[in-house]
């Protein structure tokens, strides 16, 4: 068993180690809301990968629902940013930072209502990050695919490989996030009979570049393109206990999350139960 440290100690002594559940509410008129809070850590310093396998995946985080930002919260009903003073992890925040061999990568907290997992929308981070939208996406796309015609008799025409492979990345914010973001993906909470929080992120601690695939070339076997930076994946899908401290293990992070029930918040506009 690796040594977790003083702080991971101390995280496991205040968390739920998962799985773990709690069924949904039922017999509502409306849906339940609630307030989502999630502290993410890099822990390698702390000797978290000695002994232990992880996942160095240069792909881009998978998008198959709607994005919302945190701090932009567009169109998504209910979605709002949780102020500092009613955040329940600054006190796990805090004496991460002040420990050696773990660095806070981010502290989110946010309002939303418990929608269906086919009705829910994923959080995207970096916080405060607005993703792109598909038409503009496209049209980057085809700007750069266009741009990387070879020069010479064969530029007529871009090969079908190349196109499919500026086609994939057309359809993925990720491809666009800010210039050297260490950490990015997707949190996303959502309620069927049990409250549940899944996240596919990527932890790239020497920054990911913007645009990299600008220079790369396709794969010749899975059409993605290479020359991505070295980058982490962590992709879990857990159930959770309502208002309860849960430690998400991961090599090289760690995440401490909470998912508390709260009143609708002033002004909300009521959902009917299933929606």
């Amino acid at each position: 068993m690796r040594n977790l440290g003083y702080a991971g100690w101390f995280l496991v002594a205040t968390a739920v180690l998962l799985p773990t559940w709690a069924p949904a509410e039922k017999g509502q008129d409306s849906v339940q809301w609630y307030a989502v809070e999630v502290v993410l850590f890099d822990q390698r310093g702390a000797g978290s990968e000695d002994g232990e396998r992880w996942s160095r995946d240069p792909s881009l985080p998978t998008v198959e629902q709607r994005l919302v930002s945190v701090g932009s919260i567009g169109e998504s009903p209910g979605f709002s940013a949780l102020a500092d003073e009613a955040r329940k992890l600054n006190g796990i925040r805090r004496e991460l930072a002040g420990t050696s061999g773990y660095q806070v990568l981010a502290h989110i907290a946010w309002r939303q209502p418990g929608l269906a997992k086919d009705l829910a929308p994923a959080v995207a981070l970096p916080a405060g990050w607005d993703p792109p939208t598909a038409a503009r996406l496209r049209d980057e796309a085809a700007e750069q695919a266009a741009d990387s015609k070879p020069l010479g008799a064969d530029s007529l025409a871009l090969s079908d490989e190349r196109l499919s492979a500026y086609a994939k990345r057309a359809s993925n914010p990720f491809a666009q996030v800010p210039d050297r973001t260490q950490l990015f993906g997707t949190i996303r909470a959502y309620r069927e009979r049990y409250l549940h929080l899944e996240m596919d992120l990527r932890f790239a601690p020497d920054g990911w570049p913007r645009g990299n695939t600008e220079k790369a070339e396709p794969s010749s076997k899975t059409g993605d393109l290479t020359a991505a930076p070295h980058s982490y994946a962590f992709r879990q899908e857990r159930r959770l206990r309502s208002d309860e401290i849960h430690y998400l293990d991961h090599p090289a992070l760690g995440m401490v999350t909470i998912i508390r029930p709260i009143d609708r918040p002033e002004g909300a506009a009521a959902l009917p139960a299933g929606q």
